[in-house]
């Protein structure tokens, strides 16, 4: 009787000790369990930390207990436990603390950390569902009837990957690869298992966060599972790192074709050539097919929005990572604050490292009254430049990330169209670029208030644009995401000067050179520039209703005289 109440009184100090603790602190357990850190999909500020998680991610056998959900209180399950256990337990856990001296040995805890807000979500089990709380070999087994992938999936990756690359190079690499490695081993071959290191290599929670965001950053394909770790509250290391499967683990064998399938068809379209080129494509091809969505059950990996065609930030991000990893460009997955916690990309293009935020550059996402036209603001940028809207977190959420400098292969420098309103021949710029473009053009404004500074030059050069595009009528539009300017003209243009065959804005010796290969080859060159009714039309030149031999004299004596 004696020990009973003595084992009461110490159940009521737990509970008491649990209730009192912030939310800042992570864990509540002892030696050989503490708090499993979950590496949680990534959720923009506006959702909850996944609240269906629990009844779903771990689906237990039917002769076992479920693991108990978000809105059960963790300090209820507790008392419940303790009272039908054997009151030589306490006993029995105590022995093995030693180094630990903590009162509350039979109480783990399950911390699902979200790795874009940092926030974490603590549920408390007793030792024994603890065990029946994390999906087991025989619900593994049963989830997988089929053939098992295998590494032949990861193998289809060959690029280095990038979290990995960044361990080896930290004073700890080879505690830190040792566990990057076996997680990998455990994904390829669906383990239900632990790394555990000896007391020598133990890693402080940090560390072990690092290691394992490392891990998730590096692998989009992984969307079936995420790794976790086991960590003591009071000595804050940790000894135990696992790989945790979520519910998609239950139907993989049907959605890890679609999955892959979905990528090749994305992929089979893309341009051979440069790796701006592929990139380019892979992005625009993306956002044409995703919608963004602020469904708070979404999920948010690259399943979801590569599959169904749906999802936020993490979820672009990991499907661009997926996609451009294919196409044989390095990338990475990059979290952090953009006025709300989101995720966004690392990308090395011909050699060069940048950012890129597939989801801001979704016309959707921005509420554009154009969704099939994707922005670019966002499309290889430099650090500075990310860093106008974007801060990128520090270790141990991200490895440390490039300084990114390059501007080669950010898009409107590609494009030629970096403006400053002050930039003279700007009227001539503009009116030319909404001519070839079909009366619309994209511009990179580098005034300060961008929208403002192009909307007041906008509208005191109407007419001069006007008259310049050659237009029987003229009506002018804007509209803008950060530098992002887009400059709208609804009319009818008039043809060009007779000659002009190639889309610039004077007669010059190509114009010759096409319509001579037109008299040869009776094919007239047709680009982006111009349709082949103006480039027709524009070859007349003495305007006779015939294209011939004195057509070209004239446009080469005009040409030659100036």
């Amino acid at each position: 009787m004696r020990k009973m109440k003595r084992w009461a009184a110490l159940l009521c100090a737990v509970l008491m000790a649990v209730t009192l603790l912030p939310g800042q602190v992570w864990a509540t357990d002892g030696t050989d369990g503490g708090s499993a850190a979950a590496l949680e999909e990534p959720i923009v500020s506006d959702k909850p930390a996944m609240s269906e998680e629990t009844a779903t991610d771990r689906q237990p056998a039917d002769d076992q207990t479920p693991a108990p959900t978000d809105d059960e209180t963790p300090d209820a399950e507790v008392p419940e436990e303790s009272e039908s256990a054997d009151p030589q337990e306490p006993e029995q856990e105590a022995d093995n603390q030693d180094t630990d001296n903590t009162d509350d040995s039979d109480v783990l805890c399950r911390a699902t950390l979200d790795p874009i807000s940092h926030e974490l979500e603590v549920e408390q089990f007793s030792a024994e569902e603890a065990a029946d709380a994390e999906i087991t070999s025989a619900e593994l087994n049963n989830a997988l009837t089929s053939n098992k992938s295998g590494s032949s999936y990861f193998d289809i990756i060959s690029v280095t990957r990038y979290g990995r690359a960044k361990l080896a190079k930290m004073s700890r690499s080879t505690v830190y690869l040792k566990i990057y490695d076996r997680l990998l081993e455990m994904a390829e071959n669906f383990t239900v298992d632990k790394v555990s290191l000896p007391t020598n290599q133990k890693i402080t929670h940090d560390e072990a966060w690092l290691v394992t965001a490392a891990f998730y950053s590096d692998y989009p394909e992984l969307f079936w599972a995420r790794p976790s770790f086991w960590y003591n509250k009071n000595t804050m290391l940790c000894s135990e790192i696992q790989l945790n499967y979520n519910s998609h683990i239950y139907n993989l064998n049907t959605e890890l074709p679609l999955f892959l399938e979905t990528a090749e068809t994305i992929l089979a379209g893309m341009p051979t050539g440069s790796d701006y080129e592929k990139e380019l494509y892979l992005h625009d091809a993306l956002i044409k097919k995703v919608t963004y969505t602020y469904s708070k059950l979404e999920e948010q990996n690259g399943y979801t929005t590569l599959v169904e065609g749906k999802g936020v930030c993490a979820g672009y991000a990991f499907a661009l990572q997926y996609l451009l990893m294919r196409a044989g460009i390095q990338s990475y997955y990059v979290v952090g604050y953009a006025g709300e916690n989101h995720a966004w990309n690392l990308a090395k293009i011909d050699g060069e490292w940048y950012y890129v935020d597939a989801t801001w550059d979704d016309p959707v996402y921005n509420g554009s009254d154009d969704p099939y036209s994707p922005y670019h603001s966002y499309f290889n940028i430099t650090t500075a430049m990310l860093q106008e809207d974007h801060t990128p977190s520090d270790i141990p959420y991200n490895v440390p990330l490039e300084n990114c400098t390059a501007t080669d292969a950010f898009y409107y420098k590609v494009n030629d169209t970096i403006v400053s309103t002050t930039d003279s021949g700007l009227v001539e710029k503009v009116a030319d670029l909404l001519q070839r473009n079909g009366g619309r053009v994209y511009l990179y404004v580098t005034d300060n208030d961008p929208a403002e500074a192009i909307n007041m030059w906008y509208n005191d050069n109407i007419h001069a644009i006007c008259t310049a595009i050659q237009a029987e009528t003229c009506a002018f539009g804007t509209s803008s995401f950060g530098r992002e300017i887009v400059l709208w003209f609804a009319g009818e243009f008039l043809s060009k000067t007779p000659g002009e065959l190639n889309g610039s804005s004077g007669l010059d010796i190509l114009d010759v050179e096409l319509l001579y290969q037109y008299l040869t080859t009776g094919r007239p060159t047709i680009t982006s520039v111009m349709t082949e009714a103006q480039f027709l039309d524009n070859a007349d030149v003495n305007r006779d209703t015939i294209i011939d031999v004195y057509d070209l004299q004239l446009l080469y004596e005009t040409v030659c005289n100036g």
